[in-house]
């Protein structure tokens, strides 16, 4: 089955897998996050706030009963005293009021009722003992304020309440930390546990898919390394529709192409056989044509090869091959082959017309271009031959003059020539000894 599967497909299922994981841990953490948020707020705002509410409303109390001293002791100072204890009234209801709106436990609220009831009490007996020291009766306020008297037992239960509800609310947020560092720690446990699973998950799912990947993908660069070295033998043969085995065949059948088209044809090529014909798959094939085009230029580069051996044959030795119809280095074949023909026959078309022109009698002057290697020898061999000729013209001159001038005694230097040409000048003096010696003899009888 997970052959069959796109190589896409099963790389985004791994992914869904790790994120699906991922996001579960990421609810779960989104989950305690919230828990232990509300258990921070319920901390700050319902513990830790009351009791910073209660601490205000203490100070405030403590601040009372320093001013309800100093109200009876400090009488110059009473009317200023007694603003500064309605101010720590009021600042003490307004802290109460502020904590009583917090979220309270049943134990709050059945302290919060002793408080309401010990706070009614004190502020009568203050205002009690301030009246009693307005009236001059400052002993009688004392004695209120001391242990045991109707005022300090009344403070002291208010402060007792205080103390209670403050304890209350510390003993709660004692507890909270706990079941916060509880929950904390159970989360943390939890993230480990879970991550350390996603990555074992991820871990797994990664060697699978890296194993299965690189294996194929491992076989396919050997068969590339082989083909690199021109061994091709090798093919892949995979099963299944992903995008490697579909790679994997496509290599199998370009190999395949390779060793019967491409390296079948070369291999007849360079044997001589030009008889293949290659048909391109499709307009984007570059492989065909380029054997096609191949198979065709050794074809015409054989035609004009051809053209010139008969041309040859028949003496048309004019004759030369259409370089223009070939490229590169066709071209250059063909071209040389002219060039050729034009090297052997030049020399060949002079050799030609010189001993025309000697066989006519018309001695051509020597020859003077340059020619190469045996060219070179016949344009001496051609050039010695003028110089025997003219010399042999020379003397028959020579002897032909003497003869006018009666200078019949005259006769060539055969010794000058060679083979038969001095045949030919000594032939011509034993002739003419022949002839002129009888003469000779008649004139002196």
């Amino acid at each position: 089955m997970l052959a069959n599967l796109k190589l896409g497909t099963k790389m985004i299922g791994s992914y869904l897998i790790v994120a699906v994981i991922i996001v579960m841990l990421a609810v779960y953490g989104f989950v305690s996050m919230g828990g232990m948020k509300q258990a921070q707020n319920e901390l700050y705002i319902d513990r830790l706030l009351p009791i910073s509410e209660l601490g205000a409303a203490n100070a405030e109390l403590y601040r009372i009963r320093g001013d309800v001293y100093k109200f009876v002791l400090i009488p110059d100072e009473r009317t200023k005293i007694e603003s500064e204890i309605n101010a720590a009234i009021q600042e003490t209801n307004k802290q109460i009021k502020l904590y009583r709106a917090s979220q309270l436990l049943k134990e709050e609220q059945d302290e919060l009722k002793k408080f309401d009831a010990a706070w009614a009490t004190y502020q009568k007996e203050a205002m009690n003992v301030l009246a009693l020291s307005k009236a001059g009766n400052d002993k009688a306020a004392i004695q209120m304020l001391l242990d045991g008297g109707t005022a300090s037992n009344a403070r002291k239960a208010v402060d007792a309440s205080v103390a209670n509800l403050i304890d209350i609310n510390t003993h709660q947020a004692e507890k909270i930390d706990k079941e916060f560092d509880s929950t904390a720690a159970t989360t943390e446990m939890t993230f480990v546990v879970a991550a350390f699973a996603a990555v074992l998950v991820a871990l797994a799912l990664g060697y699978f898919m890296s194993q299965m990947i690189t294996r194929q993908l491992g076989m396919g660069v050997k068969m590339m390394q082989e083909m690199a070295l021109g061994h091709l033998g090798m093919r892949l043969k995979m099963e299944g529709k992903d995008e490697i085995a579909v790679l994997a065949r496509a290599m199998d059948q370009f190999a395949d192409d390779l060793q019967t088209i491409v390296v079948g044809t070369m291999k007849k090529i360079a044997a001589g056989d030009l008889s293949s014909e290659v048909t391109p798959k499709d307009a984007q094939d570059e492989i065909a044509p380029a054997l096609k085009m191949t198979i065709e230029s050794l074809r015409g580069l054989v035609a004009e090869a051809k053209v010139l051996t008969v041309a040859a044959v028949d003496g048309k030795l004019a004759t030369r091959g259409n370089a223009a119809k070939f490229q590169g280095g066709y071209r250059d074949i063909v071209q040389g082959v002219n060039d050729t023909l034009d090297a052997v026959i030049g020399p060949l078309n002079v050799a030609a017309e010189y001993v025309d022109r000697i066989a006519k009698g018309d001695i051509p002057a020597k020859i003077t271009d340059k020619y190469n290697g045996d060219f070179n020898e016949i344009k001496n061999n051609l050039n010695m031959c003028v110089d025997a000729v003219n010399a042999l013209v020379a003397d028959a001159n020579l002897l032909a003059r003497a003869a006018v001038d009666g200078k019949l005694a005259t006769r060539a230097d055969a010794t000058k020539h060679q083979g038969d040409f001095r045949k030919i000048v000594q032939g011509v003096n034993d002739t003419l000894d022949a002839v002129i010696g009888p003469l000779n003899v008649a004139a002196e009888y």
